[in-house]
């Protein structure tokens, strides 16, 4: 499994988690993924550098 897939079931299992929590909050935070996602990709030197070169996105309404 290569890193991406990783991250991708990752997400995947914390948004069932949220989904468990309330109907609909899984969906929201599946859009809230793709929208940081989104961002990093368009302008990744925007975000702050955690470790070296590695940048950290961070979301501001979920604690993941």
């Amino acid at each position: 499994m290569c890193l991406y897939e990783a991250a991708e079931d990752d997400a995947l299992e914390v948004r069932q988690w949220y989904e468990a929590r309330r109907a609909g909050l899984g969906v929201e935070f599946g859009l809230a993924v793709d929208e940081l996602v989104a961002r990093v990709a368009a302008n990744p030197l925007a975000f702050q550098r955690a470790h070296g070169e590695t940048r950290r996105a961070v979301f501001a309404r979920f604690p993941y």
